[in-house]
């Protein structure tokens, strides 16, 4: 025996005491003080064709997930749709009546009959013009709970078990076979499918054919014909052709069965080559090897190509004649090409030795080095005694640079750029006593890059004296105060602090420290405004000197509680506002999602963005005018605002509208749905 399953689609819920409608969907209430009654909805035409097509006697059976075990009366009612109006549906009782327990529950409702009719059997009642269960208890009954239209596993549904049609069997493919070429009109052949219920006569096929670019399928054959002409002309060549076949009675497809791989072979030329290389006036060193590639395109496979290249401007063709190869590339010796514009072109061969045409022409040139450039500063071996470099050289022409700062072959920091200066300040800050390498080329517009030029020097300076960091707690604020102070050691040569930089993460994690400050002067203040409730953080100080080096401080950490919510202006974190009468918060995530639909897939296959939307949803009680007024004026200047509250939330929002409404005797009820959005907080 065989079960096909029928999931409810509509649940109605009403009270017998007072006949009035009380819900949908989801769940289904029995019986209880009110007399609940949950009316169901079935697809009825889909259910008596799974019992009239049974070949044996069918049955059926409701199955129902109770969560709180109850009375459960069934009736059958004449409804085709949940009315959600006043007024209890027509009904009348099966005479069944069960006691549940929780979990699944499954009831055989074959033989039902009606009180007051003459109907009896599930399937005489559908007929008799009655459209689906009703699940019910009387007045102060035991009150029974179940799962109703769900959408999930616990969904409501009807069962019914019988014997029905079998698919058919699989059919044999007889041509075209493994490696054979098809060129035009062909027959693919088979041998017929077999079948349970019906003779092969009865049965109809489909094929299908892939060429190399998924499968193409065909229009359903007459009744007990098995093969199919068709024509390959129109399908591009392929040493990968596959056809498949299946059978179908009618109601049920069978299996598909797959020939071996065979060849699709017209005998065309192959296309003109692309994907050139070099191409587009591209630059290659004439003083070395110079390598052209190209894609041959045509699914036969290359067996020979010809190159032909020559001066731009000149009218003789340079040609290696037909060379036998299936490589797309071929290698000229260094000096082979003059200086200058060349242009060449490709055609290839096929395996039949068919040549196709010649390809697009291609321009590069060919060219020679620049001179390399003389680094005068720093020079070889000097030792720098600040965290910063000047790099300056001299080049006798020069329309575009390239720069790198290396240490042990790491290439630190590199830029190019089209320009003629030869002097400049590298970004990028110094370890002491470290020795680094200045690499440097140059190049002409009409020439290649230079060859590189070296120069390598060491750092030997005096730091700053390592700053000390305090913090404080201003719970009134939901601040840390970072106290800074720069001794004085008295050090020779110590420099002088200008400013210091401050640093936050996370403590306890890997995380990268995103600098929060700078500029802040010496033995100086700071208070950030954005550190999550609950979540310790820890801060260090990177001191600078006036010769341009610094010195980093010890990290400390510390944890603040913040109370009530809070909101700020992200650029100006001191103007800000604490919300803490009546709050009501909540959050809405929704992912970027495409549902796509595919042909032999009954259901859709979810594709996820990257992109998310996160709103909240937040509201509260204000008693003073003030206080609205500056929530107002930091709403109005439209800008990125910090949310924080006290369960440690922290997002970066925008709001554009607020709802406000009076509170009586006084004070008023705000409103407003802040949207997350990207901010960057490093400076």
């Amino acid at each position: 025996m065989a079960s096909k399953n029928f999931k409810a689609t509509w649940m109605g819920q009403y009270r017998n005491s007072n006949d009035t409608y009380y819900g949908a969907g989801n769940p289904i209430r029995t019986g209880g003080s009110v007399g609940f009654h949950s009316y169901l909805g079935f697809d009825k035409s889909a259910i008596l064709s799974a019992i009239n097509s049974s070949s044996t006697a069918a049955r059926v059976y409701l199955n129902i997930y109770v969560t709180d075990g109850g009375s459960f009366d069934l009736g059958m009612h004449k409804e085709g749709s949940n009315k959600a109006t006043n007024g209890l549906p027509f009904y009348r009782y099966a005479r069944k009546a069960w006691t549940f327990g929780t979990g699944w529950q499954r009831q055989d409702i074959t033989d039902i009959s009606l009180s007051g009719e003459s109907l009896s059997g599930f399937k005489n009642i559908l007929n008799g013009g009655y459209t689906g269960p009703v699940l019910y208890g009387a007045l102060n009954s035991n009150q029974g709970e179940a799962y109703g239209v769900t959408n999930n596993s616990y969904h409501i549904y009807i069962e019914v078990t019988g014997t029905w049609n079998t698919a058919p069997g699989t059919p044999k493919i007889t041509a075209p076979t493994a490696g054979q070429k098809v060129d035009k009109t062909f027959e693919l052949k088979g041998t017929a499918a077999s079948d349970a219920e019906q003779s092969a006569s009865q049965l109809t096929y489909q094929w299908a054919l892939n060429n190399g670019a998924g499968f193409e399928y065909f229009d359903w054959g007459s009744p007990g014909v098995v093969n199919k002409v068709l024509d390959f002309s129109i399908y591009a060549e392929s040493t990968q052709a596959q056809v498949a076949l299946r059978a179908f009675d009618g109601e049920l497809y069978g299996p598909w069965v797959y020939s071996d791989r065979f060849t699709i072979q017209h005998n065309r030329p192959p296309g003109p080559p692309t994907n050139l290389s070099p191409v587009g006036g591209a630059q290659r060193d004439r003083t070395q090897a110079i390598t052209f590639s190209w894609v041959h395109n045509d699914a036969d496979g290359q067996s020979a190509y010809e190159i032909q290249w020559r001066l731009q401007g000149t009218t003789a063709w340079n040609s290696t004649g037909k060379v036998s190869s299936t490589s797309k590339s071929r290698v000229y010796a260094a000096n082979t090409f003059p200086q200058g514009q060349i242009e060449w072109q490709v055609r290839t061969y096929d395996q039949e030795s068919l040549v196709g045409a010649w390809s697009a022409t291609a321009i590069f040139s060919a060219t020679e080095p620049s001179d390399a450039p003389i680094i005068t500063s720093p020079v070889m071996n000097e030792s720098v005694p600040t965290s910063i470099i000047n790099v300056s050289w001299n080049a006798a022409e020069q329309e575009e640079y390239e720069i790198q700062l290396v240490q042990d072959g790491v290439i630190l920091w590199s830029e190019t750029s089209i320009s003629n200066i030869r002097v400049m300040e590298i970004p990028y800050t110094l370890e002491n006593n470290s020795t680094y390498t200045i690499r440097l080329r140059v190049r002409l517009s009409a020439e290649l890059f230079s060859s590189w030029a070296e120069t390598t020097f060491n750092t030997s300076f005096t730091v700053p004296s390592q700053p000390i960091v305090e913090l404080y707690e201003w719970t009134d604020e939901g601040s840390i105060e970072v106290r800074i102070t720069n001794p004085i050691t008295g050090v020779v040569g110590e420099p002088t602090v200008t400013s210091n930089d401050i640093y936050r993460r996370i403590y306890g994690t890997d995380d990268p420290y995103e600098r929060i400050a700078v500029g802040i002067p010496n033995n100086g203040v700071f208070r950030d405004y954005t550190p999550a409730s609950g979540v310790r953080y820890q801060y260090y100080v990177k001191a600078w000197g006036d010769n341009g080096t610094s010195n980093d401080s010890l990290a400390v950490n510390m944890l603040i509680t913040i109370k009530n919510t809070r909101l700020s202006v992200a650029s100006n974190p001191t103007r800000f506002i604490e919300l803490q009468y009546n709050p009501s918060r909540s959050f809405d995530i929704q992912k970027d999602r495409t549902m796509l639909k595919f042909n032999g897939r009954q259901y859709p296959v979810a594709e996820f963005g990257y992109h998310e939307t996160k709103k909240f949803s937040l509201s509260f009680a204000i008693r003073d005018v003030l206080q609205l007024e500056l929530l107002l004026d930091i709403i109005d200047e439209k800008q990125t605002l910090l949310y924080r509250d006290s369960r440690g939330r922290r997002e970066f929002v925008t709001i554009d509208s607020i709802s406000v409404t009076d509170r009586f005797p006084n004070g008023y009820n705000v409103s407003f749905a802040p949207e997350k959005v990207e901010y960057i907080e490093v400076v």
